[in-house]
């Protein structure tokens, strides 16, 4: 979860799960008092007891960010998909292929504020609109464990050098 943290506010967070509904004003206290009584992280205290989901969680974070949230759960793309985007790019700007039409393509990643984002994926899909939306950062993570070569594969590589 560390990682997912790194790129947020938690009392933006905080806001936003009260604010919305997500969680009780009631809960939210529990949470912070715990979390500041044990030393443990706020948002990993209301995952572990279940007070919210991992979904809930990027949802409340891509609101932060002022984009759309990206379920790479329940909507994970085909590999195939995923591997338009060269290994390289994926890795250094952490974005997954989400979906792609025609004239648009749907990007996610773990930082939609990341500086020149946007100009680089614009430089990337051209002439097609490209709309950014926000996925856990373990989730894009697990994404692009595609790009990593199997054991195999390494194997045979060895073998025909």
């Amino acid at each position: 979860m560390g990682s997912t943290q790194q790129f947020y506010n938690d009392e933006v967070i905080k806001e936003i799960l009260t604010r919305e509904g997500y969680i009780t004003l009631e809960e939210m206290n529990k949470a912070v008092t715990y979390s500041k009584a044990n030393q443990v992280s706020l948002i990993q205290y209301l995952l572990n007891q279940e007070v919210i989901t991992k979904d809930i969680l990027g949802q409340a974070i891509a609101e932060a960010y002022g984009v759309e949230y990206a379920d790479l759960n329940s909507n994970y793309p085909p590999r195939e998909q995923v591997l338009r985007i060269s290994a390289d790019d994926a890795q250094k700007l952490r974005v997954v292929l989400f979906e792609e039409k025609k004239d648009s393509v749907v990007i996610t990643t773990d930082n939609p504020a990341r500086p020149n984002l946007r100009l680089d994926l614009d430089n990337l899909f051209a002439p097609k609109k490209v709309e950014i939306k926000y996925s856990l950062a373990e989730d894009i993570e697990e994404v692009l464990i595609n790009y990593r070569t199997t054991l195999s594969t390494r194997f045979q590589k060895i073998i025909e050098s």
